[in-house]
């Protein structure tokens, strides 16, 4: 399957995540983005009650940063904490079409029983 680059075109050689979708196995969409991006979409969510869900992960340094095709565990709090997310808030304007994809992918993996992996390089 051939990554959608369109999101990371121009920043090659600067840090990147890969998103992967698998349903039954099978790799159904792959897309990877500008870290700079990302570190937009995840500076505007906020504690509750302490770090949750994605948030606690990107805010530790943990998950996709140590491990190669880290599986986000909980699809649902992710989904939740991003799709509250207002894309005018982004500092940059692509950051709402990543957001909006992010969003897109985890909303099909949940309606599908299917599994998202990120990569960072």
């Amino acid at each position: 399957m051939q990554t959608d680059e369109t999101f990371y075109k121009g920043f090659e050689g600067e840090p990147e995540m890969v998103f992967s979708l698998l349903e039954d196995g099978v790799l159904t969409r792959k897309f990877s983005v500008w870290d700079g991006y990302f570190s937009c979409i995840m500076s505007l969510i906020r504690p509750e009650e302490g770090w949750t869900g994605l948030a606690y992960y990107y805010n530790r340094y943990i998950g996709w940063y140590e491990e190669e095709h880290w599986r986000i565990p909980d699809l649902a709090e992710a989904y939740g904490q991003l799709e509250k997310l207002c894309p005018g808030d982004l500092r940059y304007e692509e950051a709402g079409e990543v957001l909006a994809m992010i969003c897109n992918l985890l909303k099909r993996a949940i309606d599908h029983g299917g599994t998202v992996y990120i990569d960072y390089f």
